[in-house]
């Protein structure tokens, strides 16, 4: 049965710098709206507002070369600016997510819920990773990437353009569009691949794609947040906003 995560399954919103208290001109205008983060790909960062507190109900996925596995982690928050578009300080939160130490890398760091009882520490079913390779290039310089399934077939991952490139999930017969990778300038490179496995414990591929926009456009894609057909679905998800989300135009516009 298919279903459909609320919209507590937001994420974070990296905006700008963070920086200290300063005596420069600050923003006092109100913080834009919100959604609780549960989701992060980036250890340090921003958040507009007051809404956070710190807390150790977080996980961190932690990957080596011998497979991936959620261990205990912890959110630091303190007071903080950081500098918008305009060249105001914004007032909001500053957000420091640790683990333990530990061999491996640390892929994603994700809010414990009631809500979502597969998400515990433990060892993660894992088909490819950046740090456990199994994946590979379609072809010698090739942006795509093919990832083994348990049941035998592969799942390939394609960059299409122009830019902005979208990327595209081809598995069991089926297409479908996934996120931008890239803004208007279409720089391309096969580093938006991060991680496959099952998160949720169906027995279906999810994906984490790192999108070369920055830390606040990563996609965490979940089979049992797929609607109608589609493979999978966007249940949590690390970008409200992105300054990179511009509009292209061409040179004669």
């Amino acid at each position: 049965m298919q279903r459909r995560w609320p919209l507590m399954l937001a994420g974070l919103l990296c905006a700008g710098t963070i920086h200290a208290d300063t005596s420069e001109e600050t923003d006092e205008r109100p913080p834009p709206l919100v959604q609780v983060p549960t989701f992060t790909v980036a250890a340090d960062l921003f958040q507009p507002g007051e809404s956070l507190a710190s807390s150790e109900d977080w996980l961190a996925l932690r990957c080596t070369s011998a497979g991936c596995e959620l261990v205990p982690a912890q959110l630091k928050v303190t007071p903080g600016k950081s500098r918008g578009a305009e060249g105001r300080f914004q007032q909001g939160q500053v957000l420091h997510f640790a683990t333990a130490p530990g061999d491996g890398v640390v892929l994603a760091w994700l809010q414990m819920h009631t809500d979502l009882p597969w998400l515990k520490r433990g060892p993660v079913p894992t088909y490819a990773s950046t740090e456990l390779l199994p994946a590979v290039p379609k072809s010698p310089g090739a942006f795509e990437w093919s990832v083994a399934l348990p049941d035998g077939g592969h799942a390939l991952l394609v960059p299409l353009g122009p830019a902005p490139v979208t990327l595209q999930l081809r598995a069991s017969g089926k297409r479908q569009y996934l996120a931008e990778l890239t803004g208007c300038e279409p720089t391309m490179s096969r580093n938006y691949f991060r991680w496959a496995g099952d998160l949720d414990g169906d027995g279906q591929p999810d994906y984490l794609i790192a999108t070369l926009k920055g830390p606040s456009a990563a996609r965490l894609y979940l089979s049992t947040a797929a609607q109608g057909d589609d493979l999978v679905g966007d249940g949590l998800n690390a970008a409200l906003a992105d300054p990179a989300d511009e509009e292209c135009t061409s040179p004669s516009d």
